[in-house]
C-alpha cells in the first residue's frame, strides 16, 4: 500500500529511506502511527510511505520486505523509536542509508499486483473477508459495487451490518459460502 500526500511529484526520482520495525506483529498500527506523525510533523511537505504487503489473511500480514519505505522533502529523522518503530536504517555514523527509487518502484508494482490478486474476481454475490479496519476478518457477501468500492452485508447471528469498503481491502472467497459463514435458517 502506497500512502502519500502533498505534491508527491516533487519526490519523483528521489531516494527512499528504510524504516525498521521492532516487530511485524503490529505493522498496520505502526503504519497508521507513522502516517499521523508525517501529517503532523512535515507541515504540508510531500510525503510517501510504502507498506509493501505481500499477502493478508487469517495469519495476518506478510510483507515483501522487512522494512517500510518513506521519503519526503523534509528530514525524516523524527521517525525515531516508539510505537513499534526501531528507526530509520542508518550507517555507523548515524547517516540515513538511502535506497534508489527504482528499487522501491519495483516493490510498489509487486505490492499492487499482490493486492489485485487477493481481491481479483470480486463481483456482486461474492463471499469476501474484510482485511482492514475495525471489521477485519469478518466475512460477508458483496451486494453492490460502485467503481472500486463494495457494499458488503455482514450477517451475524444476532445482528447484521453493511460495510462500504475498497475492493483491495477484501479477500475474495468465491461464490459459495464456506464453513466459516453462519447460514441463517430460512
Amino acid at each position: 500500500m502506497l500512502i502519500q500526500f502533498g505534491k508527491v511529484r516533487l519526490l519523483n526520482g528521489q531516494p527512499w529511506a528504510a524504516v525498521e520495525l521492532t516487530s511485524e506483529s503490529r505493522t498496520e498500527e505502526v503504519v497508521m502511527h507513522l502516517t499521523r506523525w508525517a501529517h503532523d510533523h512535515l507541515q504540508g511537505h510531500p510525503f510517501q510511505m510504502l507498506f509493501p504487503v505481500k499477502s493478508r489473511g487469517v495469519e495476518g500480514v506478510q510483507m515483501l520486505s522487512p522494512y517500510l519505505w518513506a521519503r519526503s522533502t523534509q528530514n525524516l529523522l523524527g521517525m525515531a523509536s516508539g510505537w513499534g518503530v526501531e528507526g530509520l536504517v542508518t550507517d555507523g555514523k548515524g547517516q540515513i542509508l538511502l535506497t534508489d527509487d527504482s528499487f522501491v518502484q519495483e516493490l510498489i508494482e509487486k505490492t499492487r499486483a499482490a493486492a489485485e490478486a487477493w481481491s481479483a474476481g470480486i463481483t456482486i454475490g461474492s463471499h469476501v473477508r474484510v482485511l482492514m479496519g475495525s471489521q477485519r476478518m469478518l466475512c460477508g457477501r458483496v451486494e453492490k459495487i460502485v467503481r472500486n468500492r463494495a457494499e458488503v452485508l455482514i450477517a451475524m447471528r444476532s445482528n447484521s451490518m453493511r460495510l462500504r469498503i475498497g475492493l483491495l481491502a477484501l479477500e475474495n472467497l468465491g461464490m459459495e459460502p464456506k464453513e466459516y459463514f453462519h447460514k441463517e435458517s430460512q
